[in-house]
């Protein structure tokens, strides 16, 4: 984040108010609001800005957790079949020793055309080989 954006983060989220100042012209807006936000890593967030939230932490996916949420987002958002969707989830979470849906999703895109096992099983295979 641009340090000048932090700055008025910082100041709204603190007074509520936001300064702007834009041509030698000055506008001062009192807001009444709620910031919220999400990250997948707290020590890329400057202490300053983190000290002004509530910090939420939530336990990993359970095996099965992981697989619901990957069967429902394949088969709603990418259109791929439940039986193929079931089979990327187990082998994210087993072959590639992965618990991050996205790679799930990932796979699912890339095999979305065909939608064979055999693709799919060539694609894990060269994943595992190649990372």
């Amino acid at each position: 984040m641009h340090p000048d954006n932090m700055a008025v983060l910082l100041s709204l989220m603190e007074t509520g108010i936001v300064v702007e100042a834009l041509h030698r012209r000055f506008r001062t807006e009192k807001l009444e609001t709620i910031v919220v936000a999400a990250a997948n890593d707290l020590s890329l967030i400057p202490r300053e800005l983190l000290s002004r939230f509530i910090v939420l932490k939530f336990k990993p996916y359970s095996f099965r957790e992981f697989c619901d949420v990957v069967v429902r987002t394949l088969t709603r958002r990418e259109k791929v079949k439940r039986k193929l969707a079931k089979k990327i989830a187990v082998l994210v979470w087993s072959k590639l020793q992965s618990k991050d849906v996205r790679d799930a999703l990932k796979l699912g895109r890339l095999i979305r055309k065909r939608q064979t096992e055999k693709q799919l099983m060539e694609v894990v295979r060269a994943i595992s080989k190649y990372s």
